[in-house]
């Protein structure tokens, strides 16, 4: 056996005799015996753990300002418990118990209670959790508790059944799905993932008959929904003893059970020199390179990921980009998924059988020919990294992973974990199962000290003879020996590497490559003990200030400020319209928004909490506020486009090497808490958004703008960045929800162009047309913005300083073409999908709001009907009429623009469509219905941006100036015969714009019945 397996095993059956150990001490006096959780030391909460009588261990977090509670409840229980003649079986679980014998209950109360609720299954837990203001805490436990306790699993058997199958479907034509699923079930005999469907389907659940399944998900419920295998995260306001009462009274009926801690597992899970290659349904090449890991290397992991994930010189991505090979580089370690995105990784990423370490390498048609360089050079890089671990870079780079250990407990509340209470609980609560109860919290942000031979130990996990190749392509030359998978329709081969492929891989391994580590990370906070803030009179939320060209201000809070306006409106019925105007002693609010003064130039002006000044001129104007919240700028630079099919695929191409050249040092920023997001807006603007923490918040601004000012299109990255927004173009609508999105979009404005369009523009671009691009782009600069948060007068002057002396010459044409175009009532676009494959179709059925775009009342009244009807959405057309597990209404406030949206397998779009028209015809009953109570719930559940985000949309949008404050004026006085009108007028007495996405098949059909008609 394997030296990992043999230590992992050890300490499997270390813990095992451990837990069984601590729960059979603690079962005669369970509530008497609270464990002291380890909490971070820059943490203003209070946790507290305890454990009930039958078994259930609780962690409690009090947060005195929470206006929210969250809880998170783990059952360590998931798809790995499938018994083999029924898989997806736990994912089935997991749907009846969320609804029991009332389909919407807690998706309505949660979501009427300002939260919300979910779900998911993984492959060795099942998650639920749920969020509500805090005064609605106890009638959320009452109401989840009973699910829990005793749920009825037979009344919606048939229609979970619909809806896990239905689920399936909206993910079984994903590259990333597929290649997710073929990791697991590839996996070697006797290894639990071999084999495994974790979605389940409706053929995978009807191979027994009803009573035979019942029987099946009753053992389930009752052997793994014990006390013993149950992990509670509750959070809110407290007080402590409140939330013990609450735990108590509601989870302490549940069914005493002992934990099932996992077994170890002695079989291996895959040979070596493997490749397992598939068949692309998303038109890409992607080549990965796994590895099964252990848990315990989180030092020496990060010094890894760092080394593998950088973007600078010498680099792997920056070889591989030179070469052409790559389009991008990631490395998905367990459940984090390393790359731009940020994004988790698989269901089989992180379970007791190990971690999956993966680099995934997203390949050029070039790259492809050379995947066996590829290949040599990622494990020559491995070796790099082995032969100078004393190095003095390497030595660095440990020590920035444990600063940034000690920002993420230091500064625990407003930029780790513990700023999102969501993620915080879930966090927790999976953390409790692979942790004792008082390093649940600490294990976020706790490093292990970094050992001599933990390298050498690590990387002999990621050798060759422990490596799979997965090889995902476009196209196959020959299909010989490949067969399909029963339940996605894969078609893969597995195969071992031929000595040919060996011999590409020795050969480019032997090369010599100029592989550096990353230079020192110039963003990085700088350690201030507790001691050194509270002498400089800064709170244990902050930084100290520093001067000089760092240009660091001082850290923050996580609480934002925005100025609420006072003014009040009457809302009032007209016959069929409504008037909005002022109350006698209030101050004249317009139509668009409340008049504003603004202060050119750079005088010293008082700065309040919520206040703005404006800075600069016409050609660099930001807007400043001072507040506590993290620091924030938000820029658009508009550049001259031209309208026209090339000049905006020039402009996609434009953003793809900007993006490049930006990559090196918006990783070093991710890597400093600090992120940046840069986009295009509409034809011709460029946003720029950085926020993060506030010590080098100004020095990185500057970095990132002084790499726009200074950028150059290289030619060698030509070809990348076509293919960038090649795949990107094809991406964007290869799902049919997606497709249907892109043409609403493109109906609302006339310079957003049809893909293939694009496609064929894309193809015939020479490098010299973006040389005439580049020199014309620039030629109409200027520049708007706004700085917020606990940013000084000084440091604001420094950032609009930026944007001084650029050319200033105004766009005489609009500045935003999105919604110069209005829906047309009555219009239906019938379209088939672009994926051969895919079995889904969609309905989008929309509603023009307005005559007008930005109008408050309008906007008020929007908002209002969409937060009534959206639980009553899914009720109907999802939990009722079971048409498609996708079914929401879509709101686009910018545009006044509502959609109804069905994703189905099961209907054809037009038989969606016209369901969808039906429950707008009958909206009214519903409508008058809604109880006064409800509706005011409604009215207060609805939360507007602060006027940071108000004064965002006005710049990016369009919208007036103080747009969000006339709409919440007109929000407070707007009754529910208001509401009878507007649907009335805009939904009950207009032809939608219907939007019909065919999957292929049904296409073909419906095409054979109007020929067949004509």
């Amino acid at each position: 056996m394997c030296l990992f397996y043999a230590i992992r095993d050890f300490h499997i059956l270390f813990r095992l005799s451990h837990l069984s150990a601590n729960f059979a001490s603690r079962r005669a006096n369970l509530m008497d015996m609270d464990v002291s959780v380890i909490k971070p030391s820059g943490s203003q909460n209070h946790y507290e753990s305890f454990t009930l009588e039958n078994g259930l261990e609780v962690i409690a977090i009090v947060d005195p300002n929470a206006t929210k509670s969250d809880l998170s409840l783990v059952i360590r229980a998931g798809s790995g418990k499938d018994p083999i003649n029924a898989p997806g079986l736990a994912h089935l679980l997991e749907h009846l118990v969320s609804v029991s014998d009332s389909p919407n209950e807690l998706f309505e109360y949660t979501s009427l209670h300002g939260g919300d609720f979910v779900a998911f299954t993984e492959h060795d837990y099942m998650c639920f959790q749920g969020s509500v203001l805090n005064g609605d805490l106890e009638g959320f436990l009452k109401m989840f508790s009973r699910h829990l306790i005793s749920p009825n699993l037979s009344k919606c058997l048939d229609a979970e059944i619909t809806a896990v199958d239905q689920e399936f479907e909206l993910s079984k034509y994903l590259d990333e799905a597929r290649l997710s699923h073929l990791r697991a079930y590839t996996c070697n005999r006797g290894h639990p993932f071999h084999g495994k469907f974790s979605w389940g389907n409706r053929d995978s659940l009807s191979k027994l008959d009803r009573t035979a399944l019942l029987n099946l998900l009753t053992k389930f419920f009752e052997t793994y929904f014990v006390g013993g295998c149950m992990k509670l995260v509750l959070a809110g306001k407290g007080p402590l003893n409140e939330m013990k009462r609450l735990v108590q009274c509601y989870f302490g009926s549940i069914k005493y059970g002992a934990d099932d801690i996992p077994s170890s597992i002695s079989v291996l899970p895959w040979g070596p020199n493997t490749v397992v290659t598939s068949l692309s349904v998303e038109d890409s090449n992607l080549l990965e390179l796994t590895w099964m890991i252990p848990k315990s290397f989180d030092t020496v992991e990060n010094f890894i990921l760092t080394s593998l994930t950088h973007k600078f010189p010498g680099s792997l991505y920056r070889i591989f980009i030179d070469k052409q090979w790559i389009v991008d580089l990631s490395v998905i370690s367990g459940h984090h998924n390393i790359d731009d995105d940020d994004t988790d990784s698989c269901d089989y990423g992180c379970t007791p059988s190990g971690r999956l370490f993966i680099i995934s390498v997203n390949l050029t048609d070039l790259g492809l020919t050379k995947k066996a360089e590829v290949v040599g050079y990622v494990l020559k890089f491995l070796s790099f990294v082995r032969d100078n671990e004393d190095a003095p870079e390497a030595v660095r780079i440990r020590d920035e992973f444990y600063l940034m250990q000690w920002f993420a407990e230091e500064f625990f509340d407003s930029y780790s974990v513990g700023s999102d209470s969501t993620t915080l609980t879930k966090q927790i609560s999976v953390n409790m199962l692979s942790n004792d109860v008082d390093e649940a919290v600490s294990a976020i942000y706790h490093a292990t000290t970094y050992q001599k031979n933990d390298l050498c130990e690590f990387l002999n996990y990621l050798s060759v003879d422990k490596m799979r190749i997965h090889l995902v392509v476009k196209t196959l030359d020959k299909k010989e020996g490949f067969v399909t998978d029963p339940w996605f329709g894969i078609l893969y081969n597995v195969s071992e590497l031929d000595s040919k492929t060996i011999g590409e891989v020795t050969t480019a391994y032997n090369t010599a490559v100029g592989f550096r580590f990353p230079p020192a990370n110039q963003f990085r906070p700088t350690y201030i003990s507790s001691e050194d803030r509270a002498s400089s009179g800064d709170s244990d939320d902050g930084a100290s200030s520093e001067d000089g060209d760092d240009g660091a201000s001082s850290e923050v809070g996580d609480d934002c400020a925005s100025s609420e306006d006072g003014d009040e409106m009457d809302v009032q019925e007209d016959g069929d319209e409504m008037d909005v105007h002022e109350d006698d002693d209030d101050e004249d609010v317009h139509e668009g928004g409340d008049d504003v003064d603004f202060h050119e130039g750079g005088d010293d002006m008082d700065v309040h909490e919520g206040g703005r000044i404006v800075l600069g001129d016409d050609g660099g104007r930001v807007f400043y506020f001072k507040s506590s919240s993290i620091p924030t700028l938000k820029v658009i630079t508009y550049l001259h486009v031209e309208r026209g099919v090339k000049s905006s695929a020039l402009a996609l191409c434009y953003l793809e090497s900007l993006n490049l050249a930006l990559a090196a040092t918006v990783s070093q920023g991710e890597r400093s808490m600090l992120k940046t997001k840069v986009s295009f807006s509409g034809r011709n603007k460029l946003l720029i958004e950085i926020d993060g923490y506030g010590q080098y918040f100004i020095s990185f601004v500057k970095a990132i703008w002084d790499i726009f000012k200074a950028f150059s299109f290289p030619p060698a990255e030509f070809q990348i960045c076509k293919e960038k927004v090649r795949r990107s173009l094809i991406g964007g609508v290869l799902d049919p929800a997606d497709l249907s999105n892109a043409l609403l979009e493109k109906h609302t404005s006339d310079s957003i162009y049809a893909v293939d369009d694009m496609l064929k523009e894309l193809n015939s671009l020479v490098f010299n047309d973006f040389t005439h691009f580049m020199a014309d782009i620039g030629t109409k600069l200027s520049v708007e913005g706004f700085l917020s948060g606990d940013i000084s007068r000084a440091d604001a002057d420094t950032v609009c300083g930026l944007f001084v002396g650029l050319k200033t010459s105004q766009l005489t044409e609009s500045r935003d073409d999105r919604g110069d175009l209005r829906l047309h009532s009555d219009h239906i676009i019938n379209i088939c999908a672009r994926k051969m494959s895919d079995g889904n179709s969609v309905a989008k059925v929309c509603f023009q709001i307005g005559d007008e775009l930005h109008i408050a009342v309008d906007t008020a009244l929007l908002h209002l009907f969409s937060s009534l009807i959206e639980d009553d959405i899914t009720a109907k057309l999802r939990f009722q009429e079971h048409l498609g597990y996708s079914v929401s209404g879509e709101t686009d406030y910018d545009l006044g623009i509502f959609s109804f949206t069905i994703v189905s397998c099961d209907y054809n779009p037009e038989f969606l469509s016209l369901k969808i028209e039906d429950y707008v015809k009958n909206l009214g009953v519903f409508l008058k219905g809604v109880s006064d109570s409800v509706f005011e719930k409604r009215k207060e559940s609805i939360e507007l941006s602060g006027e940071e985000e108000s004064l965002w949309a006005h710049l990016s949008e369009q919208s007036p100036d103080g747009f969000n404050r006339s709409v919440t004026s007109c929000l407070k006085k707007i009754h529910k015969e208001d509401i009878i009108i507007f649907y009335n007028k805009w939904f009950l007495s207009k032809r939608p714009f219907s939007i019909r996405v065919w999957c292929c098949k049904l296409y073909s059909e419906y095409l054979d019945s109007i020929n067949a008609e004509n």
